[in-house]
């Protein structure tokens, strides 16, 4: 899971694309990547820096009029320079430049036959894979064209085989050598991607935040294997998959209860409202059997959840928790030692809202069970007379292959099917709930949803792994 910007036509390109992953930044935050193409000069310039955009203002100040961005947020490979995005690669024309946010499931099966072939790889991201992938398709067309035909629609071509072949989740963008950009999503529409405008400028988002910041106006979501095309002089042109050719769409639920901001606007559809709708479903699930004090968040993608449960149960909310905003998000942290360590200094009880009071305590989901038991902990020791967890995500059995950083079964506090009773002893609390799959996707627009890391049922066509390769 990353986070992608794109900036077109604009002579401050870059400091835009700053703003918006600055805006997306919770959508990883190991490192950061632009490529910035300037037209007058007919050259591309890329950087890539370690830890927070905000960190890193010089890369607001790269010239040129078109410019593309991405933050990471490690499924593939080690949190390390070498693997930001954009990726890379040289050919007789020029630099190809790659971002792209999702994961590729059979990554390391596709890398290790592709080596077996020759190929040589620099990264150990999968957007130097579907980058590679491209480029070897772009070349047997160019090759083989009879009569000759334009690039860019070379590029197309090259670009529909990578869609039909490849199966994953990627919503990405494509800098051509010559200064034209190419915005692509796979065939399952998995990842969200957004366009806007304001004026001549064009933009690309992950979420629409990112677009507040740089006041442009919401225009419509990329459609799932949709191809974008947008030249030096922004001619635009939208090249769509054939609907017999579209499996069923295929968005990441997860999205919608954790990753998204709530104030973004994902899958046509506003986060905040369908996060209350959660927490009113946990409410009725309480109905006439719960007698608690006060609901509390676990700041901060559970506050909507959390404000929902509070409206329909008629139980006061309050802050029984507050966060500390310098450190980032615990469960995107590429390591367990690292999760644990950031878990204990970014919350702290506050004494006043739990003391000798029977606390509902809304959580988004619950992975690993690293957040809740530090948690839960902490409130009886502020005073919590009864802990009670309410979860809006049902309980997570099954990894995750397209873009969340649960890969491996064996780390789920909820694996082999295991009793709720045996997780609520595990997190030490009075009483545990989750929403049924049913009443989560009752929850959210449409039936459209990935829900295989609940269900094992992963999107139609897609080829998953049995088991990690070894490396």
């Amino acid at each position: 899971m990353c986070g992608i910007f794109v900036c077109l036509n604009h002579p401050k390109a870059a400091s835009q694309v700053f703003k918006g992953l600055y805006a997306q930044q919770h959508r990883g935050q190991e490192g950061a990547g632009l490529v910035v193409y300037n037209h007058q000069n007919k050259a591309a310039e890329r950087r890539r820096v370690l830890g927070l955009v905000g960190n890193h203002p010089i890369l607001a100040k790269m010239p040129g009029n078109f410019a593309a961005g991405h933050n990471r947020y490690s499924t593939q490979g080690a949190s390390i320079k070498t693997n930001l995005q954009p990726a890379v690669f040289n050919t007789l024309e020029g630099d190809w430049y790659l971002g792209s946010n999702g994961d590729i499931p059979m990554y390391w099966q596709i890398r290790n036959l592709k080596e077996a072939e020759g190929w040589i790889f620099k990264t150990t991201n999968d957007a130097e894979l579907i980058l590679r992938l491209f480029i070897n398709e772009y070349s047997k067309l160019n090759f083989e064209q009879t009569p000759l035909k334009p690039k860019d629609k070379i590029v197309v071509e090259a670009l529909k085989k990578i869609q039909q072949k490849l199966k994953g989740a990627y919503s990405a963008f494509l800098l051509a050598p010559w200064g034209t950009m190419f915005i692509f999503r796979d065939i399952w529409g998995i990842r969200p991607l957004a366009l806007g405008r304001k004026d001549k400028t064009l933009y690309f988002a992950s979420e629409t935040c990112a677009f507040d910041i740089v006041k442009a106006k919401y225009e419509r979501d990329v459609q799932a294997g949709e191809i974008i095309k947008i030249d030096q002089d922004l001619n635009f042109k939208s090249y769509l998959t054939p609907p017999y050719l579209l499996p069923p769409p295929a968005h990441c639920i997860f999205e919608f209860v954790y990753f998204a901001r709530p104030d973004s606007y994902i899958f046509n559809s506003y986060v905040d409202q369908y996060r209350k709708k959660m927490g009113a479903k946990l409410a009725q699930k309480d109905f006439n059997s719960l007698k608690a004090d006060v609901v509390i968040a676990v700041p901060d993608s559970s506050n909507s959840a959390a404000i929902g449960y509070s409206e329909e149960s008629g139980i006061s909310f309050d802050f029984g928790l507050i966060r500390n905003h310098y450190v980032g998000r615990t469960f995107i942290l590429p390591n367990q030692i690292e999760r644990d360590l950031k878990v204990r200094y970014k919350f702290n009880p506050n004494i006043t809202a739990v003391k000798d009071k029977k606390i509902v305590v809304v959580e988004d989901s619950i992975v690993r069970g690293t957040t809740l038991l530090w948690l839960g902990r902490l409130l009886r020791q502020a005073g919590a007379k009864e802990i009670h967890i309410r979860v809006c995500f049902p309980p997570i059995r099954h990894p995750c292959y397209l873009g969340m950083d649960f890969g491996d079964s064996k780390e789920l506090i909820a694996k082999n099917n295991k009793p709720i009773e045996k997780i609520r002893q595990e997190i030490e609390a009075d009483s545990l709930k989750y929403l049924t799959p049913k009443e989560l996707l009752d929850c959210v627009p449409g039936q459209n949803y990935c829900t295989g890391c609940l269900n094992g049922n992963y999107p139609k066509n897609m080829e998953v792994p049995d088991k990690k390769p070894k490396r």
